[in-house]
């Protein structure tokens, strides 16, 4: 497997930046508002991406999203956005020959204020140099960025559904539980990147392209060349770049926040002096909410209580005003559900549920009991989340909004901790408390930072209390970081200690593994249906068989689910009724984690996973499997591998 060099997929991230720029700006002309001018480069470019997730769920709906489709996405998005650029160019000259004519000598001067290409330029100097010249280099650090996978989300899911989706054209994966908790928006992005970075670039799409335009949204709502201004920017665009949001794997953190921070932007635009507002203004808001909620269900959750709550606003206001309100029958959150119904179809064709929750399709209900809260202590529970150290400072910043020009501002916010809380009460899918702040800190970040975007900072107080809140979360997150990294480490089994790598290759001769896998697939007649019970499923060939992978097994599947404790026989005659013929599985004797059975016998975490439910379901399976694998007379091993015929 020969991987392309850093540059090459440096280049190509780029261009899908560029990408989502030329979306972005051809969405803002084709509405043609003035309310929407001049939104900046980061808005805009998180307009484009989420025009490209709509246009994603059309692609998977009729299994179109394959790699010369998505290739030919980002060329004519990259080509959108060089033409109107191009187009920019003459009208920059014309506007400074103009503003210098009548003096000679300044037009030999660059000017000190430009407005270029949609984004501000102005009071560009040595600290906005440095500022932005830090958030390059924290894109560029993401293409080569060499921790954060884990054994047990990346590489037995989050790094195969982008590569499916490239050999596909779609996502149909029935038994994964994974795939049935996300519409496949973040996915979706990383394909993009991945059809030159492959599996070794899965974490540009967040750390990279996330941050970057969550960094370029935060610097739009700035305003002005003042000092005022200019710290603002400075202590804003250093906490964006530098917050180190808890995070295990490469799913979605940074681009949720991101893109619910554009929406809370973009609902701020629209005009309240002029009622009732024009439907066609609040097209990208629609986009924006659809989007959030392709990506996770609680940036989904978020993102529509944002747009609820603002429709609701100008609701009471045309109410009030006795105007008509022929447009609010509409609907408020119908339009983004019209957008994300795409994706929807396609979950529902995958793991028969639109989305999850509330629906939870052929999911087994056992495994979504997560929670060891007591319902009648909830707001104990929640207090003691919201006063941990690593979430305080961020309910600090978002106390902010409150003291901002709207109560519609601070309600953002207010909405983020709703949710939040909610989710700490049932725990969401966390096996311990250390690790509910990933889940719920890319929801309170996004609030944060608005608020310190709309915040006051002409009152000395505010701003020496956003500065200080700034470094007290900092400091913080940054230490809680550090220990979970070391405590992650600490307790994993010896043999892989530390951050597993993508490829078990042989280092003396890179690529062994990948090719040895790819033999072992070829044992299977091209299009034979195959079950993939195996640790690195992403190295699999999906375009020449029908593959589908387990991640949890007895979480999710057709037909009722795994047979469980009724012998291999039954577990045989379900995989034959359901189409597959082959089977590509761990020796559960060597697998690296959630396919070993010692580990499912005596794991060193006590907390692992779910024992009462997880663990019976686990060994069953591995046991039928291991019959029906040496009752086969169709077998073949290769390292910790193999592959067998069901009977």
């Amino acid at each position: 497997m020969v991987n392309p060099g850093y540059f090459a997929v440096l280049l190509w991230s780029l261009l899908v930046l560029l990408s989502f720029w030329g979306y972005g700006e051809l969405l803002r002309r084709r509405i043609n508002q003035p309310e929407f001018a001049d939104l900046g480069l980061g808005l805009t470019c998180a307009w484009g991406m989420a025009v490209v997730l709509a246009l994603g769920g059309v692609l998977m709906a009729f299994h179109l999203a394959k790699a010369p489709v998505l290739t030919a996405v980002v060329l004519f998005g990259a080509a959108v956005a060089a033409f109107y650029l191009i187009e920019k160019i003459p009208a920059e000259k014309t506007k400074s020959t103009k503003g210098n004519k009548g003096n000679p000598k300044s037009r030999t001067q660059n000017p000190k204020s430009a407005s270029s290409f949609g984004f501000q330029l102005s009071g560009f100097n040595f600290s906005a140099l440095l500022l932005y010249s830090l958030a390059a280099l924290a894109f560029a650090s993401s293409i080569a960025w060499p921790i954060q996978i884990d054994p047990n989300d990346d590489l037995i899911c989050y790094l195969m559904l982008p590569e499916k989706l490239l050999h596909t054209g779609t996502l149909i994966e029935p038994f994964n539980l994974r795939r049935a908790g996300t519409l496949g928006g973040h996915a979706f992005i990383q394909a993009l990147v991945m059809i030159v970075g492959e599996d070794r670039s899965g974490h540009v799409a967040d750390l990279g392209l996330g941050k970057l335009l969550l960094f370029g949204v935060a610097m739009g709502f700035i305003k002005g060349n003042g000092r005022t201004q200019s710290i603002q920017r400075i202590v804003i665009g250093v906490f964006v770049i530098f917050f180190p949001v808890p995070r295990i794997n490469t799913m979605s953190a940074y681009t949720g926040a991101a893109l619910l921070l554009a929406l809370m932007r973009s609902v701020t635009l629209i005009p309240k002096d002029r009622l009732p507002p024009r439907l066609w203004i609040w097209l990208p808001a629609w986009i924006l909410c659809a989007a959030c909620a392709t990506l996770r269900p609680q940036f989904g959750l978020v993102a529509g209580m944002v747009l609820t709550v603002t429709w609701g606003a100008y609701f009471y206001e045309c109410w009030r005003q006795r105007l008509p309100r022929i447009w609010t029958t509409f609907g408020i959150l119908i339009p983004p559900s019209l957008l994300a119904l795409p994706w929807m179809l396609v979950l529902f064709q995958s793991n028969e549920t639109f989305f999850l929750p509330p629906w939870h399709g052929n999911v087994n209900p056992v495994f979504l009991i997560n929670t060891d809260a007591d319902l009648a202590n909830v707001g104990d529970v929640v207090l003691r989340f919201f006063s941990r150290p690593e979430v305080l400072p961020l309910v600090l910043l978002g106390v902010l909004a409150l003291l901002g020009p709207s109560p519609l501002v601070g309600s953002f916010f207010l909405l983020a901790c709703l949710v939040a809380s909610v989710a700490v009460a049932y725990k969401m899918s966390a096996t311990m408390p250390v690790e509910m702040p990933r889940y719920i800190v890319p929801i309170l970040l996004p609030g944060a930072i608005f608020a310190l975007c709309v915040a006051k900072w002409s009152r000395l107080e505010i701003g020496i209390l956003a500065s200080a809140a700034c470094v007290a979360s900092l400091a913080v997150n940054g230490t809680f970081i550090w220990e979970e990294s070391k405590f992650r480490v600490s307790s994993l089994p010896g043999q892989v200690a530390g951050y597993p790598p993508l490829h078990p290759d042989d280092p003396q001769n890179p690529g062994t593994y990948f090719t040895g896998l790819r033999t072992l697939q070829k044992k299977v007649p091209a299009g034979k249906k195959i079950l993939s019970v195996i640790d690195f499923p992403y190295l699999l060939d999906f375009s020449r068989n029908d593959i589908v992978c387990i991640d949890t097994i007895g979480a999710a599947g057709p037909a009722g689910g795994l047979p469980f404790g009724k012998g291999p026989d039954a577990l045989n005659k379900y995989l034959k009724e359901n189409g597959i013929e082959y089977v590509i599985t761990m020796d559960f004797e060597n697998g690296l984690l959630l396919y070993n059975r010692n580990y499912w016998k005596n794991h060193p975490r006590q907390e692992w996973y779910y024992k009462k439910v997880w663990v019976p379901r686990f060994l069953d399976f591995m046991d039928n499997l291991d019959y029906l694998s040496s009752d086969s007379s169709n077998v073949t091993r290769f390292y910790n591998m193999l592959t067998f015929e069901l009977k």
